[in-house]
This record gives structure tokens, C-alpha cells and sequence, in this order.
């Protein structure tokens, strides 16, 4: 049994190993933010396979703006953004700004399957964040408008697609403006062998298109 006159003494004991417990805990969680190299040999989420080609197909270019849909309650959407920063950032590139598109009209019940934007939204949004090298765009493509795409083809910053929220676009048209360089799109391979790996079983799903792919038509669907 502890004495009396010794009981202050293993409070403070106490006291004293519980705010080193809490201080190597938090820093844990904040280290846990940044993906280390070994976390990069083993992404498990189409979100970080997404990320982590997009990153390849980026090379040197480091200053990257992100832009993405955000919808009230859609934990989808946050955790597409999330990866993205994490994977990119881990892969040596700068996150300028992350800009977020806010529909209002249907409110917490929004529905973004039939949603699109125009460019002349993009610029606004991209226009609120420091010069990037290259947008990352989550949230597709404009919708294709050849007189609005002619207003600013000197100066529009190079796009990259890593998800279709909605509407995939006329995504050939904006390759051949040269304002859109990749986008990753679902593209279900034929006659692949049974994955069994989480990147096997992207693969068999997703591709990275570009300029020189044989692209899919528009067509309306969710790509998560």
C-alpha cells in the first residue's frame, strides 16, 4: 500500500506519463497524415491507385492546384480529395490550393450524376489560388464550348483528370484542344485474368487515357 507521503508523488507520476502518452499519440496521428515511401509500395484504394498515376504521368512538374466537387455529408468525395493531396504530396509535388465546387441547387439531397460546369466556372475557381503547373481536376470536365475554350487557350493552365464525379464529357474534344492532357476513366478490361490484388482489380477497371488513346464516348455515370 503507498504511504500518505508518497501518494502526491505518484500522482504527479501519474499525471506526468499521461501527457507523454497524449503528446506521442497526437504526433503519431499527424505523422500519419503524410505517406511514407513503404506506404507508397502498398495503396489499397482505387483513390490512391488514382493518385499515384496521376503523379507518375505528372513528372517534373511539381505546383499542383486541386479541384474537386464537394457535396454536403458525401464522404466519397472527401476521401477522393484527401488521397490525392496525401499521394501527390508524397510523390514530391507542391499543393498550391485545393478549390471546391459548391452546387447549391438540391441542396443536402444534390444528386451529382447529371451535374456539370463550364469553363468560365473553372476559371473562377482556379483563379482564387496561387499559379499552378498543372490543375488536378476531380471533378471531370467543363463542359466542351469551343468559344469559351478559343477565349482562353493561350493562357489556361494544363489539366489533368483523376475522377468523374458525374458527367464524363466530351473528353476527346478537350484532348484535342490541348487544355486537357489525361484522364483516368473507367474502362473495363476484356478478358483479364482474375485479380488478386487491390491494383489488379483496378486495373481491370480503370485506364489512363490520353491525346493518343482511342477514348469511349460521353456517356452519364458515376466513376467512384
Amino acid at each position: 500500500m503507498i504511504s500518505k507521503e508518497a501518494q502526491p508523488y505518484v500522482m504527479i507520476g501519474c499525471v506526468v506519463a499521461m501527457v507523454i502518452s497524449i503528446f506521442f499519440i497526437s504526433r503519431g496521428c499527424k505523422d500519419s497524415v503524410a505517406y511514407t515511401k513503404d506506404q507508397l509500395q502498398r495503396l489499397e484504394t482505387d483513390a490512391e491507385f488514382r493518385a499515384q498515376d496521376t503523379a507518375e504521368f505528372l513528372g517534373t512538374r511539381t505546383d499542383v492546384l486541386i479541384v474537386y466537387l464537394e457535396v454536403p455529408g458525401s464522404k466519397g468525395l472527401e476521401e477522393i480529395r484527401d488521397a490525392f493531396k496525401n499521394v501527390l504530396t508524397a510523390n514530391g509535388k507542391n499543393i498550391v490550393g485545393v478549390e471546391a465546387f459548391q452546387p447549391t441547387e438540391g441542396g443536402p439531397y444534390f444528386n451529382p450524376l447529371g451535374w456539370t460546369y463550364t469553363l468560365e466556372e473553372m476559371q473562377d475557381l482556379v483563379s482564387q489560388s496561387p499559379k499552378a503547373d498543372v490543375i488536378v481536376s476531380l471533378a471531370g470536365v467543363p463542359v466542351y464550348d469551343p468559344d469559351a475554350i478559343d477565349a482562353v487557350m493561350e493562357s489556361f493552365t494544363p489539366m489533368v483528370v483523376g475522377f468523374f464525379p458525374g458527367q464524363v464529357g466530351d473528353v476527346a474534344a478537350w484532348f484535342e484542344t490541348g487544355i486537357v492532357e489525361m484522364a483516368i476513366m473507367h474502362s473495363p478490361a476484356k478478358g483479364a485474368a482474375e485479380p488478386t490484388t487491390p491494383r489488379e482489380r483496378y486495373d481491370n477497371r480503370f485506364r489512363m487515357f490520353t491525346p493518343d488513346s482511342d477514348v469511349p464516348p460521353p456517356m452519364p455515370m458515376m466513376m467512384m
